[in-house]
């Protein structure tokens, strides 16, 4: 019911290290995945992006062993001390590689996701907030300059 209802939920499960978490469609032997659901899709932030990406100087996002589908999402700030999320759409999801990144991106991508192979395919997301949502949530945003013409 997990993998019907929430595709993109993480789980916590032990190892040897301690417990880690692994998306739910990783732990299940026989998964199947409908990118073209009707249902909206969450996109997991680390907090240190809220203002960039709620100010829309962050709309692009690399992902590894993330299935994102074009579509409405819910983006979320792990950690965020005021549970801070926003609703948008993702617009394009391109292929792209590990190998063909330079350096320094490639090395901060290896601090979110340490485990990730030399060459591993990645996914390029570009994604908006939506206007409508911005306008009626942004009061708590004091400081935050927002360009209301990006959708």
């Amino acid at each position: 019911m997990l993998l019907d209802h929430h595709p993109d939920i993480l789980v916590a499960v032990p190892a040897e290290s301690g417990p880690v978490v692994r998306p739910v469609r990783k732990l299940l032997p026989d998964t199947y995945f409908f990118p073209d659901a009707n249902e909206r899709r969450i996109v997991r932030f680390n907090k240190r992006y809220h203002d960039a990406v709620m100010s829309g100087e962050k709309t692009t996002t690399i992902r590894w062993d993330d299935p994102i589908t074009v579509g409405p999402a819910t983006f979320v700030f792990e950690d965020h001390p005021d549970f801070a999320h926003a609703e948008g759409e993702v617009l394009s999801v391109e292929r792209i590689r590990l190998i063909d990144l330079d350096a320094d991106h490639a090395a901060g991508l290896r601090s979110h996701y340490p485990t990730m192979p030399q060459d591993a395919e990645l996914s390029r997301v570009t994604f908006r907030l939506s206007t409508s949502w911005l306008q009626g949530n942004c009061a708590p945003l004091a400081g935050i300059h927002v360009d209301w013409q990006r959708g």
